[in-house]
């Protein structure tokens, strides 16, 4: 089966976070998050943020795949991840782990470096921003917005990314 390098860098950022569908209810004036039931420590959320930055490196640096164990750690079974507005469709762990050793051999190793961190312990969310480069792949900026459940596992994440060009910064 072949993919495109398009279709393996938006697969590639971020494979595995996926999960429980997140609708937004409109409440008088302000959004809620139905899963969003009880709050967590900041801190908490960003621990796991930075071992979801860790994760992505580790497979992007290791030639051994990530087995579902080491995604079940770290992500919810029923993931979902939304990458670009588009719905990537996961639907087990498995699927996760072929998706990412596929990402792998398409883009060589990768490393990522973290740019921004922020937490809402309210929603149960992490923002991240970071850049990420592929032996194969350019450079690109990302950012994610990881969704945490009750257990306080990697739920859902939506993710916005583009090639990476330092030269259309309107402010230095």
């Amino acid at each position: 089966m072949g993919y495109s390098v398009k279709t393996l860098t938006s697969v590639f950022v971020l494979t595995g976070l996926l999960a429980i569908s997140n609708t937004m209810a409109m409440d008088d004036e302000k959004a809620t998050i139905p899963h969003a039931q009880t709050q967590m420590r900041c801190e908490d959320i960003k621990n796991i943020g930075q071992r979801f930055i860790s994760f992505l490196q580790k497979v992007g640096q290791t030639e051994v795949p990530v087995t579902q164990d080491e995604i079940s750690e770290l992500f919810d079974p029923l993931c979902k991840k939304i990458v670009n507005g588009n719905d990537l469709c996961f639907r087990s762990l498995e699927d996760h782990a072929k998706q990412l050793a596929t990402a792998r051999e398409a883009a060589g190793k990768w490393n990522i470096e973290k740019l921004l961190l922020t937490t809402s312990s309210e929603e149960r969310t992490c923002s991240l921003q970071f850049l990420w480069e592929g032996e194969k792949l350019e450079k690109h900026t990302t950012m994610a917005i990881l969704y945490l459940n009750e257990s306080g596992k990697i739920a859902e994440i939506h993710e916005v990314f583009n090639k990476y060009n330092q030269e259309h910064v309107l402010f230095k």
